[in-house]
């Protein structure tokens, strides 16, 4: 499975990391603009019931409120279907999750081979 889609400040692909291990990664600004195309690459990552999803953040450069709001809409569904999630979060997103008091609340890895490994 590979596949990239993009806007002017944001190119989200989905691929595997190794069978059945969906991968989904963005870079550039996740804002209210680009939300909707990250939620419908996630929502695509998830349609082959995996049993674990990654969500790569580590080429984010601006992470804002809709950007955490729809990573813990994406940990519900997550919740809902028994798939377990990790994201790749560096500092833009590590910062942000740090000052909304989020950062307990996902299983956070500073590589992607950390989390394909975790």
């Amino acid at each position: 499975m590979s596949n990239t889609d993009g806007g002017p400040y944001i190119m989200v692909s989905v691929a595997e990391a190794r069978p059945g291990l969906p991968v989904v990664t963005a870079c550039g600004e996740i804002d209210n603009s680009s939300c909707d195309l990250v939620v419908r690459r996630w929502t695509a990552a998830m349609a082959g019931q995996p049993n674990r999803l990654i969500v790569d953040f580590g080429a984010v450069t601006f992470f804002g409120s809709a950007g955490v709001t729809a990573l813990l809409r994406l940990q519900h569904l997550c919740t809902e279907r028994s798939v377990k999630l990790a994201v790749v979060a560096l500092r833009p997103v590590q910062r942000v999750l740090d000052i909304v008091g989020l950062d307990k609340t996902f299983a956070t890895f500073g590589s992607l081979d950390e989390a394909v490994s975790a």
